[in-house]
């Protein structure tokens, strides 16, 4: 059995504001922080932590984490948050008034939606799926942590799960702090590919 834990590092200062951080780097909060070490204490054995070093939040996620199972994070920049564009630094509001015809279709068919000099969610899938099936395939049999964003770790959830990517899409908004996923050997073969 293969056990991930799929940890949320969040909140950022701009998460607390209201504001779209894509992959924009920005530390935890104090208060996510101490949310954090919290709830690393209630963490089962990990074997194995990863993260995006170049993201300020996971890059702190996961090294709290590794320090408690006396542990060096590895890293895949293949982790990193979705870029989101022009839109990364803006309140909600801000870009429903700036951007009302791409919202309007994001929220209608957010898969064919590019945010202004940003990725696209299946853009972004593809990129976490190359990451995880490398990392899946080192860590086979073992419990590992994901130190992910949370419209990564919504978009790795679906992955794991073998959920369509649409699926996915729904829970976009849904910030969930630690998500456990079980995979029998046959579920980490077909994740694989």
């Amino acid at each position: 059995m293969t056990r991930i834990q799929l940890i949320a590092a969040h909140p950022t200062p701009w998460d607390d504001e209201d504001r779209v951080v894509g992959n924009h780097s920005l530390p935890l909060t104090p208060e996510g922080r101490q949310a954090l070490l919290e709830l690393i204490d209630r963490l089962p054995t990990i074997n194995a932590v990863y993260r995006c070093k170049t993201n300020e939040a996971c890059d702190e996620t996961a090294k709290l984490i590794a320090h408690k199972f006396h542990l060096r994070p590895g890293h895949r920049a293949e982790l990193d948050e979705m870029n989101l564009g022009l839109w990364q630094g803006l309140r909600r509001d801000e870009i429903r008034f700036r951007f009302p015809k791409v919202v309007e279709l994001w929220e209608r068919q957010p898969l064919a939606v590019e945010p202004p000099e940003g990725e696209m969610i299946p853009e972004a899938f593809d990129r976490l799926k190359d990451a995880v099936r490398s990392i899946l395939k080192r860590n086979r049999g073992t419990t590992f942590a994901l130190a992910l964003r949370p419209i990564s770790l919504q978009l790795v959830a679906a992955l794991l799960r073998q959920e369509p990517l649409m699926a996915a899409v729904q829970h976009l908004q849904t910030v969930s702090p630690w998500e456990t996923i079980q995979l029998t050997d046959e579920d980490v073969w077909e994740v694989i590919g």
